[in-house]
C-alpha cells in the first residue's frame, strides 16, 4: 500500500513537470491573466517560471514567444533575439515563426547588420510563399500570450508586419 502511494506521488510530480499536471496550467494561466490585465512584467515572470520549472510543458511554445516579446518591449534586444532564436530552433513550423523572424529582422535593422537583414528577409519570403487567387492581399492575424495583436499583410510585392496596429517591419521582393 505504501509503495503504491509513493508511485502515485511520483507520477503526479512527473505529470506536473511535463505540463499535464496543475502546476504548468496554473503558471501559464496566471501569466495570461496578468497579460490580459496589462501587467506584462508579472506575466513575464510567470512565463519565465514556466520555462524554467516545466521545460517540456505543452505551454512552452507560447511562453517562449511571450518572453521574446517582453524582452523586445523593454529594449532587451540581445535577450529577445536569443529567445526568438530558441523559439525558431524548437518550433520552426509554429504559426508564430513568421512573427519571430520579423522580430529578429527588426533587431538586425536596429543593429544595422546588413548581412543578417538580408538573410532574414529571404527567410521571411521563403516562409510565406503565397499565391494570390482573385485578390491582391492576404492577411494573417494572431493574438499572443502577452496579449499583443499581430497582423501580417502579404501583397504581391511585399510583406508588412503590424504589432498592435502599427507597422513593425516590411519586406519587399
Amino acid at each position: 500500500m505504501r509503495r503504491c502511494a509513493i508511485w502515485v506521488i511520483l507520477v503526479a510530480v512527473w505529470l506536473g513537470s511535463v505540463g499535464f499536471g496543475p502546476g504548468a496550467v496554473q503558471v501559464y494561466s496566471k501569466g495570461f491573466e496578468f497579460a490580459k490585465a496589462g501587467h506584462e512584467d508579472f506575466a513575464f515572470m510567470y512565463y519565465r517560471d514556466l520555462l524554467r520549472n516545466y521545460p517540456i510543458s505543452k505551454y512552452r511554445e507560447q511562453a517562449l514567444f511571450a518572453t521574446g516579446e517582453y524582452y523586445f518591449r523593454v529594449s532587451g534586444f540581445r535577450d529577445a533575439a536569443a529567445a526568438f532564436r530558441a523559439f525558431l530552433d524548437e518550433y520552426p513550423d509554429s504559426k508564430e515563426s513568421l512573427y519571430a523572424v520579423a522580430y529578429l529582422l527588426n533587431i538586425a535593422q536596429r543593429d544595422q547588420d546588413a548581412v543578417s537583414v538580408q538573410k532574414l528577409e529571404k527567410q521571411i519570403i521563403d516562409l510565406q510563399q503565397v499565391s494570390f487567387v482573385f485578390r491582391e492581399t492576404k492577411e494573417i492575424t494572431y493574438q499572443s500570450s502577452l496579449d499583443q495583436s499581430y497582423k501580417v499583410v502579404m501583397h504581391i510585392d511585399k510583406i508588412e508586419f503590424y504589432v498592435e496596429g502599427k507597422l513593425f517591419a516590411k519586406v519587399s521582393y
